[in-house]
């Protein structure tokens, strides 16, 4: 029977992963607890409404009851404690798979208060954390009582990583609306540029295709294959498609590293999701590494060589700084898992120079044949090339208040650490060529999406750095899980001492590594506020009856959505 554990009967000056754990749930919850009252209370907020008011006593209640329990597990009644637990926890074992679905909805009540009609009043992001941290307790135990035997540190980043990733899913559904005019920026103009390559049948006129990102646009052009596909249709599938995609590139990494344990791998496949839809990575360029990921393999060369081929194409008419992408990560998934080989240097890199000319020479080519067909002037393709750099986004501004280096330097310091850690204690165990090949693929995406950034559209977020981070994550999973083929099987040259507080310091990385998607994704969304029925009518009506007189009179109406 897996049981929770006394650590106090081995030592009983030394906290328990669980007091750890409890004793930082109260802090943080009743510190967002604080906040809730402070804006809703001393700031004139509503009164709650009887739904709101459940809500908060099972947060006060769930508050005094874990406080409680962390008391009393400094006092005598330490035994009792977890002998009620252990029979608590026998109790649920009962249920079986029942506990998945508590778990799962769980998930799904925190998405409905922060997402309905409460989410006025969770907005701020303490009081979501605050709640969030709340339903960890219960998450960790119901994956315990699974039959989970991890420490209780690794169900508990688990059960963080899964809630995080249901609301950040759940975030999406407001978007999928009825409401008739746009939701967000440029949301008009999407749907508009993806109608172009439909245009005969849908305008029954000739419209050249989009110039901007067609690879996105060709995927958001589907619905329009349905006859007179109403809005809500094309705002379901932009949803679909941010979920698959982002889903299946965490499922195609992690397996690709072949994690055993059913726990780590559920955790690991959360937290590259949550890491893609953070920065973001658009999905219309997961497509590409997509492609990459589930087709590699060191036994068919030709076979990778092919598929390339297919994914640089692809990326050709995505955006310009991904030209060289796809062989970027063939090449990084070629130095991770194969060997050099003693004297052979000259045939190890005839592949991944292979990779590389092939690939970027598909990109241009694909580029080009798309402009030939499009029609459009190729001054409207290249102008990426001649806008402005404004330098100071690299700094904290307006836009975008870490700025770009801030940015860049926060999100990659747990991925370098953990790679740094494990090569300072094996960097004897492989051939040089390949750690220089590793830094310069990096050192390459890096320069080109801080470059972009400085772009006129970039700049407000990490997106222009996604495949960067996205080869950065396969690097930095390859090497913590050991994947990262050794070419001589040298010991560690590190003293205990040094491993001692290296484990340390790998364990910091690995925690804020956690720590940034979750408290990304916690952050976005929340209830979508339109104006009622009447108002939206009314403007309808208006835009009606302007429109009604040049169209009846022979002329055509142009939205400023239709370029």
């Amino acid at each position: 029977m897996n049981k929770i554990n006394n650590p106090k009967q081995n030592d009983p000056y030394r906290f328990s992963e669980y007091q750890i754990i409890i004793i930082a749930v109260t802090i943080v919850s009743g510190y967002g607890l604080t906040r809730y009252f402070q804006k809703n209370s001393f700031q004139g907020g509503e009164q709650p409404t009887i739904f709101g008011s459940i809500v908060l006593l099972i947060w006060v209640g769930g508050l005094l009851v874990i406080s409680g329990i962390t008391l009393l597990t400094f006092t005598k009644w330490n035994t009792s404690i977890w002998r009620w637990a252990t029979h608590l926890q026998q109790t649920f074992q009962r249920f079986g798979r029942l506990n998945c679905v508590i778990f799962v909805l769980l998930g799904i009540m925190y998405a409905f208060i922060l997402l309905g009609p409460l989410g006025e009043s969770y907005s701020y992001s303490y009081v979501r954390m605050g709640i969030f941290s709340l339903i960890l307790l219960p998450g960790l135990f119901l994956l315990h009582t699974a039959g989970h035997e991890n420490r209780a540190f690794v169900l508990l980043a688990t059960a963080s990583l899964l809630y995080a990733t249901i609301y950040r899913f759940a975030a999406y559904l407001p978007e999928i609306s009825l409401y008739p005019f746009s939701l967000d920026w440029s949301e008009a103009s999407r749907y508009y540029y993806a109608s172009t390559f439909l245009a005969d049948q849908i305008y029954g006129i000739d419209i050249p295709p989009t110039v901007l990102h067609p690879s996105r646009y060709l995927m958001q052009a589907i619905p329009y294959l349905l006859p007179s596909s109403p809005l809500w249709v094309h705002r379901a599938w932009q949803v679909i498609l941010w979920i698959t995609t982002s889903s299946l590139s965490g499922y195609l990494i992690t397996r690709r590293i072949s994690i055993k344990d059913q726990i780590v791998r559920s955790m690991v496949w959360a937290w590259v999701i949550l890491t893609l839809l953070s920065l973001p990575v658009y999905y219309h360029l997961q497509l590409s590494l997509i492609i990459i990921l589930a087709t590699f393999s060191l036994r068919r060369p030709w076979h990778n060589l092919f598929f390339v081929i297919i994914a640089s194409a692809l990326a050709g008419i995505s955006r310009v700084n991904w030209y060289p992408v796809p062989a970027l990560l063939a090449i990084t998934l070629y130095v991770l898992e194969k060997q050099v080989a003693v004297n052979k240097l000259g045939r190890y890199v005839i592949w991944p120079f292979l990779f590389g000319t092939v690939g970027v020479f598909a990109a241009f080519l694909s580029q080009w044949l798309y402009i030939e067909w499009s029609g459009n002037p190729v001054s409207q393709f290249t102008s990426s090339f001649t806008s402005d750099l404004l330098f100071y986004r690299l700094f904290p501004n307006p836009t975008y208040r870490l700025g770009i280096l801030g940015g860049a330097i926060l999100y990659s310091i747990p991925f370098w650490a953990i790679m740094g850690i494990h090569l300072v204690k094996k960097w004897q165990c492989y051939h040089i060529l390949r750690i220089l090949m590793l830094g310069l693929i990096t050192l390459t995406l890096i320069t080109g999406g801080i470059v972009v950034s400085l772009k006129i559209g970039g700049g407000s977020n990490m997106h222009n750095l996604d495949s960067y981070f996205e080869i950065l994550i396969v690097i930095a999973l390859y090497i913590y899980f050991a994947k990262f083929e050794q070419d001589f099987p040298t010991a560690n040259i590190t003293g205990r001492f040094h491993r001692r507080y290296l484990n340390y310091l790998q364990t910091g990385a690995i925690i804020l590594a956690i720590i940034l998607p979750i408290t990304s994704a916690i952050r976005y969304g929340g209830p979508l506020y339109i104006p009622q029925p009447e108002a939206v009518e009314k403007a309808l009506r208006q835009i009606d009856r302007i429109a009604e007189k040049p169209v009846s009179s022979g002329k055509d109406i142009l939205f400023i959505g239709e370029r």
